[in-house]
């Protein structure tokens, strides 16, 4: 039971460019000066008056729906939901949401993190419950068959966290007897080639939230945050960084990550590998594409952050206003083909199923 908790506790806390030669950039804390933290919004515009450029629908969720384990995955008009528990009456806690007719369809899966999509599977991580997750598993959405990916080796644990981009699988894994505090393995799966292959055999921290864009996936590892290429598998630029991010994603193009310590939000371009800061109290961050940082603040704020303008353009506190017992899931599922970001909000509740979660949507206008 306390494999099973601890597993849903780490579920909800995880969810083409021009190659560039390896390079170092020049951290901000090298210049051998006192660093003094930003205390707002850091050297960087204050929040607009009026949005540009992107607007916000809600969708929510049917009453009677279970409580969502984890944000969920999206394609097209659809989304799959990964529930606490089954819906009464089913056996398995995946569903296929049809957001056009707000239908569901059960999935034959039982899963303790999101669930990845494209137009011809599902993939999804499985173990049993006293050895964690040991197999990355597709499920044809045609034939309805599963076919075992990858099973890790005997000791080896894989952390509840499977990403998805442009045909490639991501996943960390651990040694069991070590746990994650010593460090993680990265791992990949070309769903093209049908094959396995390592990323970063020792990254440093706690187990990473790998955010792949465009085909590229960022890791820290030798006191860096290392830019890496999933179509040539190599790292691909390297950015030092004093301090371990708290989160961090690259596209090829753009660095973005959080100092965990201070909660600041920086980026760096290929063009400009010096740290910009952008705000403070930032507690996730993505590329909603090559000009755009998205994020939520520990405020339970959306906003987008335009590099070229260097200001931000976008603010949930100009579109929508939760309730007070409404709380943001601050990892966002993006569509890079439509632009179109999607949040969760649910509300805060002692009884179970009572959560009532809405879906955020923020798209270019």
């Amino acid at each position: 039971m306390k494999k099973i908790l601890l597993m849903m506790l780490t579920a909800l806390l995880l969810y083409g460019c021009t190659l560039q030669p390896v390079r170092q950039a020049v951290s901000p804390d090298q210049s051998g000066e006192e660093q003094t933290p930003p205390t707002g919004v850091a050297t960087q515009a204050d929040r607009p008056e009026n949005n540009s450029g992107f607007t916000l629908s809600l969708t929510t969720l049917p009453e009677d729906y279970p409580d969502l384990l984890c944000s969920p995955a999206f394609d097209k008009e659809k989304a799959v939901f990964v529930f606490f528990e089954p819906p009464q009456g089913s056996s398995y806690n995946v569903f296929e949401y049809d957001m056009q007719t707000k239908t569901n369809t059960e999935l034959p899966i039982r899963a303790w993190s999101q669930v990845q999509l494209d137009d011809n599977a599902y993939y999804y991580l499985e173990g049993e419950v006293a050895q964690g997750m040991s197999r990355v598993q597709r499920l044809d959405r045609a034939t309805g068959k599963t076919q075992t990916l990858y099973t890790a080796p005997e000791g080896i644990e894989i952390a509840p966290n499977l990403s998805f981009c442009d045909g490639f699988l991501l996943w960390a894994q651990f040694d069991q007897q070590v746990g994650q505090k010593a460090g993680m393995s990265l791992w990949a799966y070309d769903l093209q080639r049908q094959e396995t292959f390592s990323v970063c055999e020792a990254c440093s921290g706690q187990s990473p939230v790998l955010l792949p864009s465009r085909g590229f996936v960022a890791f820290f590892a030798d006191d860096a945050i290392n830019g890496y290429d999933l179509v040539n598998r190599e790292v691909c630029l390297t950015l030092p960084v004093e301090k371990e991010p708290g989160g961090m994603v690259f596209d090829g193009h753009t660095f973005a990550w959080l100092d965990r310590a201070e909660n600041v939000l920086h980026y760096a371009t290929t063009q400009d590998l010096t740290a910009h800061d952008v705000d403070i109290g930032v507690s996730f961050v993505n590329l909603l594409d090559e000009n755009h940082l998205i994020y939520a603040t520990l405020q339970d704020e959306i906003c987008i952050y335009n590099i070229k303008q260097e200001a931000i353009v976008f603010s949930s506190a100009n579109a929508v206003s939760l309730d007070e017992r409404e709380v943001l899931n601050t990892v966002c599922t993006i569509d890079a083909e439509t632009g179109t970001a999607a949040f969760v909000a649910f509300h805060k509740s002692a009884e179970p199923n009572q959560r009532d979660e809405r879906i955020l949507w923020i798209s270019p206008a």
